[in-house]
């Protein structure tokens, strides 16, 4: 009895260590916490700090991810919006985002560069974000889109792997770890994602009523606006899948900017994965943006 009582604590002993390694070293354990949203889908919780992969993740006072509270007083308040690739992750540390750096070159004035991105978003719950949103202090206004954001739908938290609860604390990384795993088989044997019940003409159709809707929002804006087009690697690659979305967009909006040609050279530098950005990415994206909105500051 004594025996087996020794290797139960061991073993316990043994699985607290591997969640503390789990923890400290990969961010497990403490994801951001999420709240559901009827208007679009769910958004991120106030004041957030967490390390998550070994990068810092800060959320401020108005659900942004931001070194500063919007709350407080500047001279400009910079507002962006978009999906993963603008929020940056866990890819890249707060002070890396091409946020975060575009408002380190705007210098003798007092500026916040709030970033109203979430993850997964696409363009229904970003352009819902812009229009709903219960403030309206900001100075400018800009978001960044790919192509993907007009196809990808509306999300809820149901249907992505987001929390709104903080794990347990006897084991947070072991218990994180198991969701996903689970998640993932799951999706794996559940669901077939490549069977899908639209055809071409219909997509065609979706992607139109989307871009509309955008298009709308932005027609509503008593603000100044800009709009980049962020293009996925595979663009640089013979994809064209996107060209119409980039050519409805540069006819309707007087300040579009098309960041593919501005980023060629360096096409195979800058990605994480084909979509997301790496610190070099976030680099090149805050120098060139900054250089498109530096008039209107």
């Amino acid at each position: 009895m004594k025996k087996i009582f020794i290797v139960i604590v061991v073993f316990l002993v043994s699985l607290k260590a591997v969640d503390i390694i789990f923890v400290k070293f990969i961010g497990l354990g403490s994801p951001l916490i999420y709240r559901h949203s009827k208007i679009y889908g769910y958004d991120l919780k106030p004041n957030q700090k967490i390390l998550r992969r070994g990068k810092s993740v800060t959320i401020n006072d108005f659900g942004m991810r931001s070194l500063k509270n919007w709350s407080d007083q500047y001279e400009k308040k910079l507002l962006f919006f978009g999906d993963s690739v603008t929020f940056g992750g866990s890819l890249v540390n707060d002070e890396d985002t091409f946020v975060e750096q575009i408002c380190k070159k705007i210098k003798n004035i007092k500026t916040i560069c709030g970033n109203y991105s979430v993850n997964g978003y696409g363009i229904e719950a970003i352009s819902k974000r812009i229009k709903y949103k219960n403030f309206f202090d900001e100075d400018l206004i800009i978001i960044t889109v790919i192509g993907n954001d007009f196809l990808r739908g509306f999300a809820n938290l149901g249907n992505q792997p987001f929390t709104t609860k903080k794990y347990p604390v006897i084991f947070p990384a072991l218990i994180e770890l198991l969701f996903l795993s689970t998640d993932n088989i799951r999706n794996k044997i559940k669901y077939n994602f490549n069977n899908i019940s639209e055809n071409k003409q219909t997509l065609e159709r979706y992607q139109n009523d989307q871009l509309n809707y955008f298009l709308e929002t932005l027609e509503e804006l008593n603000k100044e606006y800009f709009v980049f087009y962020s293009p996925e690697y595979s663009e640089f690659k013979g994809n064209n899948e996107y060209e119409n979305i980039k050519t409805i967009l540069s006819e309707n909006i007087k300040n579009f900017f098309d960041l593919t040609s501005e980023i060629k050279k360096h096409e195979e530098k800058v990605y994480y994965d084909g979509v997301h950005l790496n610190k070099l990415g976030h680099k090149l994206y805050s120098d060139i943006i900054f250089k498109k909105i530096k008039d209107s500051l």
